[in-house]
């Protein structure tokens, strides 16, 4: 089974997740790694998994990211003519912001091949972050 050093060392490796990776960001692996747990009916990830693993990571922490939308960024709401004022959308009012489980359905289709119908009583080796 894949282990969450391995994905955090993954992660790192293509650049994903910087070097002495933030607490926020291994919270994150740890959502994630939940997520697809309760979504396969496992107690670990299966290895064969690792690579969308990491991929369904990356994504969700570049989401997460690029949702805190600052003022002065993003989608434009409205320009007004004359004395020239502009508008930014929020986070909240742009078309997609991923949430976990919208990208879960995403790669479900990985995900799927090592679904189970039935919980599994395994011995989990994914070790949670302690925050």
């Amino acid at each position: 089974m894949f282990r969450a050093e391995e994905a955090a060392a993954r992660l790192q490796a293509e650049g994903l997740l910087p070097d002495g990776a933030s607490p926020k960001a291994l919270a994150q692996i740890d959502d994630m790694a939940e997520k697809v747990m309760n979504y396969l009916n496992t107690d670990g990830i299966p290895d064969g998994l690792s690579r969308a693993f990491c991929r369904l990571c990356g994504a969700y922490i570049k989401a997460s990211e690029a949702g805190a939308v600052s003022s002065g960024t993003g989608e434009i709401r409205s320009i007004s003519e004359g004395d020239v004022t502009v508008t930014f959308a929020t986070a909240s009012e742009t078309a997609h912001v991923a949430s976990a489980d919208s990208l879960i359905s995403d790669y479900a289709s990985d995900l799927n091949r090592y679904r189970s119908a039935y919980p599994r009583k395994e011995a989990s080796p994914w070790q949670f972050q302690q925050t």
